[in-house]
């Protein structure tokens, strides 16, 4: 007996809301926002391929520029080198743990396998016991401690980047890694990795035959290591009346070396707004929850839309 995502379980899925949220134009006058919000996994697979890198739009960046004060304390420029007061790197810059000695003038930073020790003055800190020469030293600006934001931003492990013409330090402490694309049959075989080019020209045209577009990238924080790895699964499901577009995207949290994958969640979106001949006829769903375990990456990528619906569910007996 095979499971199969059968017409009756599509309508059915869609009517009930697959446990989740249902919606129809005929029965919800704010549907066209409701829609518009919890549509962005459709939309944002098709813009995650072509804009992977632009940490804008995913907040995983924060930007400080020359005459703008941040909580009431503003940047300065002192012997060539952008510094900022300690508190303000540390409300905007996630993840590292510090301690601040008052007595010894001395700032001790902590995250993942690094320890920063640098005292007020000194021309000199020190990473994990060795010293690195500073350009700039610590400095007490008007009773607030101002450190040079390249030297402690870089020995965390983040990146910096630095506009002369805006006057502005850009520090990414977050960045998308182990960035792959594939199409995957109804038998869950995986492809060959093609290029996020090659999957938004041929996104459509694989979908029409059947086959599912696998878009996979695990964001990696660069100061503790932490990540977690995003699969989106996006195909079309055909009914007797109705081709319906089914996204779904799996979660979870991963370890530094792509090994271990722990709380997994998944969520899934069915509608069929690139069929519909009218609004009375349109149909909208979606779900989350929890994922099973997962062994491995390449269990992820395979995990199609019928295995997730089987474990959920939410599937028919095909006789």
């Amino acid at each position: 007996m095979k499971k199969v995502l059968s017409s009756l379980a599509i309508a059915s899925l869609v009517t009930a809301g697959i446990g989740g949220q249902v919606a129809s134009a005929a029965t919800q006058n704010t549907v066209g926002t409701e829609v518009q919000k919890s549509n962005s996994k459709i939309n944002a697979l098709s813009t995650s391929v072509q804009s992977q890198n632009d940490e804008e739009i995913f907040g995983h960046y924060m930007t400080f520029q020359l005459g703008e004060k941040y909580k009431k304390l503003a940047p300065v420029i002192k012997n060539g080198t952008f510094m900022i007061p300690i508190k303000t790197f540390f409300t905007y810059i996630e993840s590292p743990d510090y301690k601040w000695d008052n007595n010894l003038k001395k700032l001790t930073v902590t995250a993942d396998d690094k320890k920063i020790e640098v005292k007020v003055g000194d021309k000199f800190s020190t990473l994990n016991g060795k010293k690195k020469k500073l350009d700039t030293p610590l400095q007490n600006i008007n009773g607030h401690i101002y450190v040079p934001i390249r030297f402690l931003s870089e020995d965390l492990g983040a990146k910096v980047k630095w506009s002369q013409s805006e006057k502005k330090v850009t520090v990414i402490f977050r960045e998308f890694q182990d960035i792959e694309n594939y199409y995957i049959n109804n038998k869950g075989e995986l492809g060959p990795k093609i290029s996020a080019h090659l999957a938004e020209l041929r996104l459509e045209q694989g979908v029409k035959e059947g086959r599912e577009l696998v878009h996979s990238y695990v964001t990696r924080n660069l100061i503790d290591g932490t990540g977690y790895m995003t699969t989106i699964h996006y195909g079309k499901h055909r009914t007797n009346e109705n081709i319906y577009d089914i996204v779904t995207e799996i979660t979870t949290d991963v370890d530094k070396h792509n090994t271990k994958f722990t709380d997994g969640r998944y969520y899934i979106e069915i509608n069929n707004f690139a069929t519909m001949k009218n609004k009375e006829d349109m149909a909208f769903t979606f779900k989350e929850g929890d994922t099973k375990e997962f062994k491995d990456r390449q269990e992820i990528l395979t995990y199609t839309t019928n295995k997730l619906l089987d474990d959920i569910g939410s599937t028919q007996n095909d006789e």
